[in-house]
């Protein structure tokens, strides 16, 4: 679409200007807004209001000629770039020329122009104007792009200078003339613009001769190709001082002179330098954690391999395979001092070769092993030639005769010295301070492995002297118990005949009836004290057998108090619970065993009297007895072992409460073969409740 162009005319006349609209109208491509005026003043508000393509001007004016009018828009800034066409009478062509002169474009002749001309003339004056607002586009777009390549140079990080040859009468360049720095070449250089423009280069920066810049720029002006230095060492005078400096530098010619860019890359250089120095500490540091990773590595199968060996032999051999993949080393050996501690002998082995001969080291010899031992310190021995000039004995070293170097380290536990660890390798070495302190670790771990396996071994035989002794007293009560059991028997059976027969016939005096209820007494308490031995053997050789049947509880419980009730002289007993029925399976003689036994002890440890209350009830599906006294109660330290065989309360003793600490064992045994559980609470001086735990009988349950 066609732009609508402003034409402007001014004439005084109204007829003149309707004929030159009617002319406009009749062009062949009209496409124009005419805007009129009828004066000067008029006119020039117009342009200055509104965009006007172009300015048809007609005369005479009211306020002032066609001449003056064009002056008007000569001198104004604004209005000078519109084109103006005069319009001037037949045989007017001077005043035409005259207006030409004065800034017209061009020029009709009024009453004989056409309207193909008219538009031809306006055409004409519409794309100069187009020409010139285009070229003042482009000096603005120029301007702007000068202006942003300004302030970059202002800006950028890197120094630019401009700089013009200044040459001598035959042409040489003898200097350079600074015309122009930016920002940075000013902090490069601490000048001010004012000390660098207008001056000669190698005046105000007499480096540039020095460092060989100048022969640069010249060359580049000579040849036209452009020059680059990376790290060129340039020495300038700032403050007094003369500065040596790494330079990165561009040069290009630019007319008679060159553009140079350059920066100091000095500090980068250094960064660098830093960089590739930290670089190599990073790579030693990496170096040395590969190194103690695998170490660690190393050290952790070592201390498994000596955690797993339980004896001496074991731990030696794990030394001798472990140590030599621990260490590098081309072998281990460990030796042991003698019981007498005269001389050092090789541990005990597992090994294939274990019938080998045994090193023998006397400890007053001059070997590398006895000083270890006797000074308690470490041998390093960097050398064969090392080892031959410091010791007298060198041959009594560990596979020595393909070694090269070695170590000896004392086993220390405790201050107290245990052998000796021998490594050998098979190239000379140093040790530096870091292995020192590894291979003394090494020799604390084996040191430590060799006293745990040795008190193992120890604990092993003791525990092997217990067991066989453990197993003899066994023997002996089985045996005893079962020889004591038919006397006893007849003893008990003829005291209570004797008993009953005297209460029933008389003539008795009362302390040979007294004497003859102690006797009986005595003799069940014995015949007791049989049973639980032989229950004890029983139990310890898996030979106590269980009857089961289904039996009430309840019935069994009734039983087992009616037999103590009428024996109780001290104590009262309240039963609750027996008038309900509790079904169990199990073995009634041994379970009223067991209840009578707790029973017992109910009464026993109760000595001044009092309440004795058993209690039955069901909980989560089984039968719950509970028996509680009003006793001495027990130490709350004794509690853990109370229901091991031969362990007794602490403070049975105080209150002279024999026993054989076996009762509640058997008990504990019998209620577990049931399928049941016993537990304890007690406090000291207030009494103690015994709970015997029964899994109920289910429906249809019957004995096995």
């Amino acid at each position: 679409m066609t732009q609508c162009q402003n034409i402007l005319i001014v004439d005084a006349s109204p007829a003149e200007r309707q004929a030159i609209i009617r002319l406009l109208q009749g062009a062949p491509a009209p496409g124009y807004e005419v805007l009129e005026a009828a004066t000067g003043a008029e006119a020039l508000a117009l342009c200055r209001e509104r965009p006007v393509d172009c300015v048809l001007l007609g005369e005479p004016l009211p306020d002032r000629d066609q001449l003056a009018l064009l002056r008007a828009f000569g001198e104004d800034a604004s209005l000078r770039d519109i084109p103006v066409a005069v319009l001037v009478s037949l045989g007017g062509e001077a005043a035409a020329a005259q207006a030409l002169r004065l800034g017209a474009r061009d020029y009709l002749i009024r009453g004989s122009t056409s309207a193909e001309e008219l538009a031809q003339v306006i055409a004409g004056l519409v794309a100069w104007v187009a020409l010139v607002r285009r070229r003042d586009q482009q000096q603005e777009e120029l301007r702007e792009r000068e202006a942003l390549l300004r302030d970059a140079i202002e800006t950028m990080l890197d120094c630019f200078g401009i700089y013009t040859a200044i040459r001598d009468k035959d042409g040489g360049i003898v200097d350079f003339r600074i015309e122009y720095v930016n920002d940075a070449a000013c902090v490069d250089s601490r000048l001010t613009r004012e000390e660098h423009v207008g001056r000669a280069l190698c005046e105000v920066l007499p480096g540039h001769r020095a460092s060989g810049l100048f022969d640069e720029y010249c060359q580049v002006v000579a040849s036209g190709q452009p020059m680059a230095k990376e790290a060129l060492t340039y020495g300038p005078v700032i403050g007094g001082r003369y500065l040596t400096r790494l330079v990165d530098v561009r040069v290009n010619r630019r007319g008679d002179g060159v553009v140079a860019v350059w920066r100091d890359i000095s500090a980068s250089k250094r960064s660098e330098h830093e960089r590739l120095q930290l670089l190599g500490r990073e790579r030693v540091a990496r170096q040395a954690a590969e190194e103690a990773s695998l170490r660690l590595e190393r050290l952790q199968a070592l201390t498994a391999a000596l955690s797993a060996a339980m004896t001496v032999a074991h731990v030696a051999r794990a030394i001798t395979d472990q140590g030599v993949i621990t260490l590098g080393a081309q072998s281990c050996g460990v030796s042991l001092l003698s019981e007498d501690g005269a001389e050092l002998v090789s541990a005990p082995s597992v090994s294939s070769d274990a019938g080998s001969p045994s090193l023998r080291i006397p400890l007053t010899s001059a070997s590398p092993m006895a000083k270890a031992v006797r000074s308690g310190q470490i041998i390093l021995i960097e050398s064969r030639a090392d080892l031959q000039a410091r010791f007298q004995e060198p041959s009594s070293f560990v596979d020595w005769r393909s070694g090269e170097a070695g170590v000896a380290i004392p086993l220390l536990v405790k201050e107290r010295t245990l052998g000796c660890l021998a490594i050998s390798y098979g190239e000379p070495r140093r040790f530096a301070e870091e292995e020192q302190a590894f291979l003394l670790l090494i020799g604390s771990l084996c040191a430590q492995a060799l006293e745990r396996a040795r008190l193992y071994e120890a604990e092993q035989r003791a525990r092997a002297a217990a067991e066989a002794a453990v197993r003899v007293r066994d023997q002996f009560l089985s045996v005893a118990a079962h020889e004591l059991k038919g006397p006893v028997t007849v003893l008990l059976g003829n005291a209570q005949l004797l008993d009953r027969r005297a209460k029933h016939e008389g003539g008795l005096p009362e302390r040979s009836q007294s004497l003859l209820r102690g006797m009986a007494e005595q003799a069940w308490r014995l015949d007791t004290m049989i049973s639980d031995l032989l229950d004890v053997s029983r139990i310890e050789q898996g030979q106590l057998q269980i009857h089961s049947e289904l039996l009430n509880l309840d019935a069994l419980l009734a039983e087992v108090v009616a037999e103590i009730e009428p024996t109780l002289t001290k104590h009262s007993l309240i039963v609750s619970g027996l008038e309900w029925t509790w079904p169990v399976m199990g073995d009634p003689l041994r379970l009223a065993q067991a209840f009578r036994n707790l029973l017992g002890n109910a009464v026993k440890y109760s000595p001044l009297g009092g309440a004795i209350v058993v209690r039955v009830e069901e909980r989560n599906g089984q039968a719950v007895v509970s028996i509680s006294d009003q006793g001495i109660g027990i130490p709350s330290q004794s509690l853990p072992r109370l229901f091991q065989h031969f362990s007794r309360a602490a403070n049975t003793a105080l209150w002279r409460i024999r026993g054989t600490g076996i009762g509640l064992y058997v008990v504990a045994e019998v209620v577990k073969r049931h399928g049941g559980g016993v537990s304890v609470t007690s406090t000291e001086g207030e009494g103690s409740t015994f709970t015997v735990t029964l899994p109920l009988a289910r429906h249809g349950d019957d004995a096995e």
